[in-house]
């Protein structure tokens, strides 16, 4: 499902598009980090739990910091006009 709203994101045009899809994936993260603790149980057992559990919950914070440190402002910059302004396609 998370993969569905994502496409919409890439594919999807317009103010309508966001207040579909933000929501969607809102409720997928949800899902996710909710379900997470039980996931690292079944995966890996209960031995070492805590450790297994933070370093999973530490991916995201070490994944997204160069998406938003050299990624997303590059982006930015190749789509922005001459004022500074962003406003998609």
């Amino acid at each position: 499902a998370a993969a569905l709203v994502h496409a919409a994101f890439a594919f999807g045009e317009g103010r309508l598009t966001l207040i579909a899809a933000t929501p969607c994936l809102g409720f997928c993260y949800g899902c996710y980090w909710s379900l997470q603790p039980l996931l690292v149980v079944e995966l890996f057992g209960r031995r070492s739990f805590g450790s297994k559990y933070s370093l999973l919950s530490l991916a995201p914070v070490v994944g997204s910091t160069p998406l938003c440190r050299f990624a997303v402002p590059a982006f930015y910059d190749a789509h922005a006009d001459a004022a500074g302004w962003c406003t998609g396609r």
